[in-house]
């Protein structure tokens, strides 16, 4: 996009400011009406990697459980949380400056080179996105760690050596692919669109492949982690989610587009896949001004889509904002940001105060229906594995059990599976962060936290007080283990043992749980 002169200037300034506080103030309204409102199950696990960090506990490089995602946003939480802001408060606010950052951080650059449709551009992008979308890059849940590395991509930009900046460049590219392999949608065009404009093509991607390097090895070094301490893993990313199979599955993708680009598209919120129409159009326009390296990089989106489509991961997901499938494409806006700002325009004032209007007004209606839709999506449903509670309801809940425990003296509290497991699961995960009292915790069916399975094997307590289970465990433990007691407390049954000369583990395998 084209510079304006310094006369123009001073209203697009204003403009910029007006934009930007409409969009923190849309997101300050999100944070505090869902983020710090709901507690997920799959947040939680977050919680606890952050508490650990917080307390100089680092045990392994990526989440606990699995051999993929780092915890970035529990590690960004962690100033806060030694200035005492609470954790429910602190991940939802790490969680959305990663969101923003590289709209925002590209925005300033253009800013600074006076390429005020560009930064608007950057900054109204997310703005005219669904609340949704909001809600999604809200959650702790290691969606948008990879998209928030790329924040620094243009500024490499300004390095004078072609040799740095290439060098940098590819650093910055697969330190994002570590984060998150989501990020390729925006990683992959605009590494063409760097690669068409450099004139030593194949000496800049050997820079780019060396730049990469540390990141890679990192990858390496992180999965050889868990190869070499398999019982850490409860989930992996290597088993048959990353199978390819495009002639059975690109066609199904292709079938249900809306709902891969569901909350992915501007303005048009009820019509997600008019993102790539979008992106067409951008491509063709920019072939029209003779732009061909940025209708070349546009249009590489498309087959790399087609191709992320042929992996059984891509198409786990619902359509459902706790579990959705754009999780897998949320560089898609990044990339539309990127997309409109090359094409040469420019921005007249009257244009940006109609953008100012339409920021406030939709900053506005954002405020004012977060906490519906909100609601709304956070409703259990059918299949999805995760689920969300209102905050207060956990801390409550934690309360209650903590209460239970101390009344029965149990030191150990067992969360098992069944009705209403994921609640269960995010007491054990969250319950020392909610529930200060609680007794240590394990949850049945498996436990992420593998230092609590170990630290169980032989452990043997005075008392456990299990909560959830379904009816069946519990008529036949019954029948056969009458030293089971039941609890009927505040409309909930509880149950208590008194192991006597029983591990943790023999515990267990009497139960016939897996664990």
């Amino acid at each position: 996009m084209e510079q304006t002169t310094s006369t123009k200037r001073w209203p697009l300034a204003v403009a910029w400011w007006l934009v930007f506080l409409s969009l923190l103030g849309a997101r300050a309204a999100t944070i505090v009406q869902f983020g710090m409102r709901y507690a997920g199950s799959d947040d939680v696990l977050f919680w606890n990697v952050a508490n650990d960090f917080a307390h100089g506990i680092f045990r392994e490089p990526y989440v606990y459980g699995q051999n993929y995602n780092p915890a970035l946003e529990s590690l960004l939480a962690v100033p806060l949380l030694w200035c005492r802001v609470p954790m429910h408060v602190a991940m939802p606010m790490a969680t959305t400056l990663l969101a923003l950052l590289p709209f925002i951080s590209f925005s300033l650059w253009h800013k600074r080179r006076s390429e005020w449709a560009a930064a608007l551009t950057f900054l109204a992008i997310p703005l005219l996105l669904p609340v949704q979308w909001d809600l999604i890059t809200t959650m702790a849940r290691g969606f948008v760690t990879g998209i928030a590395a790329l924040a620094v991509l243009p500024w490499t930009l300004n390095v004078r050596s072609p040799s740095w900046r290439a060098a940098l460049i590819g650093f910055i590219l697969g330190t994002a692919l570590y984060l998150n392999p989501n990020a390729a949608i925006f990683s992959l065009p605009y590494c063409i669109w760097f690669l068409c404009g450099t004139q030593q093509r194949i000496r800049a991607l050997l820079l780019m492949a060396a730049g990469s390097a540390a990141p890679l090895m990192a990858q390496y070094f992180s999965m050889r982690f868990y190869t070499t301490q398999p019982w850490r893993i409860v989930h992996r990313i290597d088993d048959w989610r990353m199978e390819f199979h495009p002639l059975d599955l690109v066609p199904e993708g292709l079938q249900q587009l809306g709902a891969h680009f569901q909350w992915l598209m501007p303005v048009a919120w009820e019509h997600g896949a008019w993102v790539l129409l979008l992106l067409a159009a951008t491509a063709a326009t920019a072939t029209w001004q003779r732009q061909h390296k940025v209708a070349i990089a546009i249009a590489a989106v498309f087959p790399l889509i087609l191709f992320s489509l042929s992996f059984a991961k891509v198409h786990d997901g619902f359509r459902n904002v706790l579990y959705p499938y754009d999780r897998m494409y949320l560089a898609i806006p990044l990339l539309t940001a990127w997309a409109l700002s090359q094409l040469r325009w420019r921005m007249p004032a009257t244009v940006a105060a109609g953008l100012v209007a339409v920021a406030a007004t939709i900053s506005a209606y954002k405020a004012t229906h977060v906490a519906s839709i909100a609601a709304v999506a956070v409703q259990p449903e059918a299949g999805v594995p995760v689920a969300s509670w209102p905050y207060s309801d956990l801390v409550a809940y934690g309360d209650t059990v903590s209460t239970v425990a101390a009344r029965h003296q149990a030191d150990l509290v067992v969360g098992l599976d069944g009705p209403d497991g994921t609640l269960h699961l995010a007491l054990c995960y969250g319950g020392n962060i909610v529930a200060p009292n609680l007794p240590p915790t394990l949850y049945v069916g498996l436990d992420r936290r593998w230092w609590r399975r170990q630290e169980e094997a032989e452990t043997k307590h005075e008392a456990i007080l299990f909560v959830g289970g379904d009816d069946a465990l519990w008529n036949r433990l019954h029948d056969g283990h009458p030293t089971f007691e039941a609890l009927n407390i505040a409309g909930e049954t509880f149950h208590l043992l008194h192991p006597q000369d029983l591990t943790t583990a023999q515990v267990m395998e009497r139960m016939g749980r897996k664990w």
